[in-house]
């Protein structure tokens, strides 16, 4: 998928395509199952007593998993530069996504316990296959290959997003310059989607994945509740800048808040999780100030960082954004 990328933006917006219509289509072969049980079987049992003996302990942590399968609406948002008009068709984007999400998952889980038990839920490792295996019989392998180009649509969609993150932050000054730097031959920002790919190979050295969802989920709602935040301070103290897009101020407001209450949640629900997320956050800071902030820069270390970024310009064939843009009008005029 790295590869893909690296090579083609158009080709990576089509395999996402592609991936997006096969699972939706496997999700809905599980939704017509599951509600044709429901309505020939009566198979209702599963939703008796739902919300006993809930652990309120244990709240964050669900929040955390469950919210994670909605996280694609922040995606969108670091996508903006590639989209024609974005000021138009990225709030339509996410308030067409959210709503299909929602209604989507919901009608899922509702299918999941209409044929399977509460017991069967719970010691299921995969439960849309456990689902495939009890209700559609010899067809049951359309589910495990479904979860697995959902999987891969998963990871190509991030690829997409995170890599614009790294890219915008680098061009700000707040990565290193050659994260910043986009191919000669592809025009693709090479340099941050092969960090991507690093890091995301480093996670998978994590055994356990609900931690991982916890690092992830403590990590993004924080930046994001943080983010809001700032929006909200600009509002404040800088109301004549340009707005792009313009809310009601409660709905902000409320996503902070809920930011916060979430944060508490997940608190109480892993500490250590919470602890090691905090660790890993701070852990940034004393590099971001000895390779970026300080002024004037440690020459050894100011140094090193320009030999080793012309070595990987070389290396990568990868140059800045100007000049990317420059040669693309040259070749123009020369048409």
């Amino acid at each position: 998928m790295t590869y893909v990328n690296c090579v083609s933006v158009r080709s990576a917006t089509r395999i996402q395509d592609s991936l997006t219509v096969a699972k939706v289509l496997a999700l809905i072969i599980i939704i017509i199952t599951g509600f044709v049980g429901l309505f020939k079987h009566g198979g209702v049992g599963s939703f008796d007593n739902s919300f006993t003996n809930i652990q309120w302990t244990g709240l964050g942590a669900a929040f955390y998993s469950g919210l994670w399968s909605y996280s694609g609406w922040n995606c969108l948002n670091f996508m903006t530069e590639e989209m024609k008009n974005p000021k138009r068709d990225l709030p339509k984007a996410i308030v067409a996504g959210l709503f299909l999400c929602v209604v989507i998952y919901v009608l899922t889980n509702v299918a999941y316990f209409s044929i399977l038990t509460t017991d069967e839920i719970m010691i299921s490792n995969a439960v849309a296959v456990t689902f495939g295996e009890k209700a559609l019989g010899k067809f049951a392998w359309i589910i495990p290959v479904s979860v697995a180009l959902s999987t891969l649509g998963s990871i190509n969609g991030s690829l997409l997003a995170i890599s614009r993150l790294y890219f915008a932050g680098a061009r700000d000054g707040m990565l290193p310059s050659i994260i910043a730097m986009v191919n000669l031959r592809f025009k693709t920002p090479l340099p941050s989607l092969l960090i991507t790919c690093v890091t995301t190979l480093i996670y998978v050295f994590v055994d356990d994945v609900w931690m991982l969802i916890n690092f992830f989920s403590f990590v993004e709602w924080s930046a994001s509740g943080l983010a809001v935040a700032s929006l909200l301070y600009l509002r404040w103290k800088r109301p004549d800048i340009a707005k792009p897009y313009t809310i009601n101020l409660a709905i902000p407001i409320i996503f902070v808040l809920a930011s916060i209450g979430l944060l508490i949640l997940g608190t109480i629900s892993d500490p250590l999780d919470t602890l090691i997320g905090v660790i890993i956050t701070l852990s940034g800071l004393p590099i971001y100030y000895l390779t970026i902030y300080r002024k004037p820069r440690i020459e050894c270390i100011s140094n090193l960082s320009k030999k080793t970024t012309h070595f990987l310009q070389k290396l990568l064939r990868v140059v800045g954004e100007d000049s990317v843009v420059k040669n693309g009008e040259e070749d123009e005029k020369r048409i």
